[in-house]
C-alpha cells in the first residue's frame, strides 16, 4: 500500500473537521454490547444542532416518516438502533460538510456523485434484501477522501487533474500528489472519525472488492461504477456489465439479467440531485 509522508498526511488530517462530542459519544454507545436508549437520547440532547439534523433526516422522504418524528426520544424508539446509528452518522457527516468550502466546482461535482452513488446503493441493497440504510450511508461517504481534498486542498486537486489529463491513472495521480489515493485517505479519515467498521470497510475497499466477502463492499463498488458510467455522455449497458467484477456479482447473487434490468431503472445524477434538493 502507498502511504503519504507522515508530515503531509498530518497536515491533511489537521484540516479535517471532527465530529461533535455528542455524535462521537453516541456512535461509541452503539458499539457497546447493549445500547441504553435512554442514555443515548440524553447524549444527543446535549447538542441542539445535532438533534435538529437527526430530526431533519428522520423526517426526510428517504425514511418515509415525513413530519411524524417530533423528538429525539421518539426517534430512538421508532427508528430502531441500526437505522438510528446510520441516521446519527449521516447527521454528523452533514455537520462536518457544512464546515467545508462547498463552493468549489470539484466539491459540488464529487458531492453529486456521492449522492447518486448512495441512492443507487440503497436501491440495489433493497433488491438484494440487504441493509439499505447502511448502503445509503456508505455510498454517501465512499468518496469522502476526494471531497476533503477538493474542499481543503484545491491546489493539490488541480495538480491531480493535470496529471490525469496527461494520461496518468486516477490512482497514480493521487498517489503522486498526496502520497496515497482517495480510498486510502478515506480509510484514515474513517478511523479518525471512529466510523462503524462495516461503513469503514466499504469506504476503503470500494475500488478493490474482489477478495472481500462483505455484501456492503460489493454493493458500494457496483453503485460507484454505475454512477461513474452514467456521468459519461454515451451509455452502453452491456459494456458496463462486462466491466463489473463477476466474482462480486456472484457473491451478491446478482445475475447479469437482474443487473441489466436494475441499471435501466437507475435515475440520472440530475434527477437524483433534484429530488435531494426538493427534500431538503
Amino acid at each position: 500500500m502507498v502511504t503519504a509522508e507522515p508530515n503531509k498526511l498530518d497536515r491533511i488530517l489537521e484540516q479535517v473537521p471532527t465530529f461533535s462530542l455528542a455524535a462521537q459519544e453516541a456512535l461509541k454507545q452503539f458499539g457497546e454490547q447493549q445500547t441504553d436508549i435512554q442514555r443515548l437520547a440524553q447524549t444527543l440532547e446535549t447538542e441542539p444542532s445535532l438533534v435538529a439534523q437527526v430530526l431533519r433526516v428522520a423526517n426526510s422522504p428517504f425514511y418515509g416518516l415525513s413530519g411524524k418524528i417530533k423528538s429525539i426520544r421518539e426517534s430512538c424508539m421508532v427508528l430502531g438502533q441500526h437505522t438510528l446509528r446510520n441516521l446519527i452518522l449521516a447527521a454528523a457527516v452533514s455537520e462536518v460538510l457544512d464546515k467545508l468550502d462547498s463552493t468549489q466546482d470539484d466539491f459540488v461535482n464529487n458531492w453529486n456523485h456521492c449522492v447518486h452513488t448512495a441512492t443507487i446503493a440503497s436501491q440495489l441493497a433493497k433488491q438484494l434484501k440487504q441493509d439499505s440504510d447502511s448502503s445509503y450511508t456508505a455510498g454517501l461517504l465512499h468518496d469522502i477522501g476526494t471531497l476533503i481534498v477538493s474542499a481543503l486542498l484545491p491546489e493539490e486537486m488541480a495538480r491531480i487533474k493535470e496529471k490525469i489529463a496527461e494520461g496518468v491513472s486516477h490512482h497514480d495521480a493521487e498517489c503522486a500528489v498526496l502520497g496515497l489515493d482517495h480510498a486510502q485517505l478515506a480509510g484514515v479519515i474513517a478511523k479518525q472519525w471512529n466510523l462503524p467498521e462495516d461503513i469503514s470497510e466499504a469506504i476503503c475497499a470500494h475500488h478493490i472488492p474482489k477478495d472481500n466477502e462483505q455484501a456492503l463492499v460489493g454493493i458500494i463498488y457496483i453503485a460507484d461504477v454505475i454512477s461513474e458510467w452514467m456521468s459519461k455522455s454515451e451509455h452502453d449497458v452491456q459494456q458496463l456489465i462486462e466491466y463489473i467484477e463477476r466474482d462480486v456479482m456472484q457473491r451478491l447473487g446478482l445475475s447479469v439479467e437482474a443487473l441489466s434490468q436494475f441499471i435501466e431503472k437507475v435515475p440520472s445524477i440530475e434527477e437524483t440531485c433534484a429530488n435531494q434538493a426538493t427534500a431538503a
